[in-house]
């Protein structure tokens, strides 16, 4: 492994750095004190998300600054605080593919990602659950307008970096998500398609988080064999591909996913042991409290 100034920790959020969930301090103690531990030593943190950049930037800021994000997929692309690359659907094209999909795969909802708003969802009744979903996540909710009207002129106006496509609730959402996703890898090859849970999830062409990191690391003078990759859904499958030798899937993933990853882990600080490999790492710390 090389020295810690040139590694890179690229990390999904949901599900991954934000595992356990912390719904007011936002994240687990243990990974508070092992990044700032990894940036002080001139290790680089990069947030690669399906996510705009609204909480990256409450994220960043307890952190104490220094990361980085992917963001949307590989649709945007900071460094430095900076924005480096943008990319965003054609909106006529953009219209015309969401009321095909509406008409033939009757999604419970949809919701879009923009350059305007956060997250913008129409008025349904399911908007209502997806609501109280949001408001219950507290500080790891994204801000949101609920608006048809709104949702409608966004697709037809904004620059849209990302759709969201709720197809349905629990495992066989699940599996019905992963499913269509193949389905519409092949009838729309001009997009890019993966899923997390319940939600399909739709980028332009080339954005994917595997093409956005390898970007980022280009723009940096990043070696490509300095990288690890964590995540635990179908989005990050792209990323444990490209960088497959230090890929590493969360124990709580699939299995179709944690079959992509070389490695598995339960918990975002187990990385500690492997950038830190003695007794007096955090999680090696925490472990032996448990035996005692």
């Amino acid at each position: 492994m090389a020295e810690i100034k040139d590694t890179l920790i690229a990390t999904d959020l949901d599900g991954t750095y934000l595992y356990p969930k912390h719904r007011f301090r936002l994240l687990d103690k243990s990974y508070t004190i092992f990044s700032k531990r990894f940036i002080a030593d001139g290790g680089h943190l990069l947030f690669v998300t399906s996510r705009n950049k609204h909480l990256y930037k409450k994220l960043n800021k307890k952190l104490g600054g220094g990361v980085d994000m992917i963001g949307c997929n590989g649709s945007l692309v900071f460094s430095n605080g900076e924005l480096i690359k943008e990319e965003h659907f054609e909106s006529e094209k953009l219209v015309s593919l969401m009321e095909e999909i509406e008409r033939d795969y009757k999604p419970m909802l949809c919701m879009a990602c923009s350059e305007k708003h956060n997250l913008v969802v129409p008025q349904k009744k399911e908007s209502i659950i997806f609501k109280c979903y949001l408001y219950s996540q507290f500080r790891l909710g994204d801000r949101f307008v609920c608006n048809t009207k709104r949702y409608n002129w966004v697709l037809a106006n904004d620059n849209v970096y990302k759709m969201m496509v709720f197809i349905g609730w629990g495992k066989k959402g699940k599996a019905k998500a992963e499913r269509v996703t193949e389905e519409l890898k092949a009838k729309y090859p001009d997009y890019e398609w993966c899923w997390s849970n319940e939600i399909i999830e739709i980028t332009p062409k080339g954005c994917t988080k595997s093409s956005g990191l390898s970007f980022y690391l280009d723009y940096n003078h990043i070696s490509h064999d300095n990288v690890l990759v964590v995540g635990d859904s179908g989005n990050d499958i792209s990323m444990f591909a490209e960088f497959q030798e230090r890929s590493y899937c969360m124990a709580h993933g699939p299995a179709s996913v944690r079959a992509k990853a070389k490695y598995t882990i339960k918990r975002f600080d187990e990385l500690e042991k492997v950038l830190y490999p003695s007794a007096d790492s955090k999680s090696s710390r925490r472990k032996k409290k448990k035996k005692l």
